[in-house]
């Protein structure tokens, strides 16, 4: 069974090339423009059976930033690891209590091999 990884992501050409790439390496992408949108999605796939395996999620989106969806996260106790990503990591609280910690960081640009690893690295662990 191919793992279901959902894209987190407001600009639409980021989130069509992570998708792509994704894809290209045999993975389910689902995307979502905000939190807002994540979380809607989140529970339709579970409704159905289709669980999330992996969430790649930027920091600053309109409507529900990236750190208001780890704070919901975690209040709904979700138990799907994270890879956060971001131009601007160090305008982010990540240690907070608050918030459902990230399996990883990757700052803004990366290159399609280094999330291709993390991504492998944290599904397969």
């Amino acid at each position: 069974m191919r793992a279901r990884v959902m894209v987190i992501e407001d600009e639409r050409a980021t989130r069509d090339s992570i998708s792509f790439f994704l894809a290209a390496q045999g993975y389910n992408v689902v995307t979502a423009m905000h939190g807002k949108d994540a979380l809607d999605e989140i529970e339709r796939c579970e409704d159905i059976g289709g669980f999330i395996s992996l969430i790649i999620l930027d920091l600053r989106m309109p409507v529900m930033s990236g750190e208001e969806f780890l704070n919901r996260a975690k209040k709904l106790n979700l138990q799907i690891p994270v890879i956060v990503m971001s131009g601007c990591i160090e305008d982010f609280c990540l240690e907070s209590d608050t918030i459902l910690k990230p399996a990883a960081i990757l700052t803004k640009p990366f290159k399609e091999q280094q999330l291709i690893e993390t991504v492998r690295d944290i599904l397969e662990n």
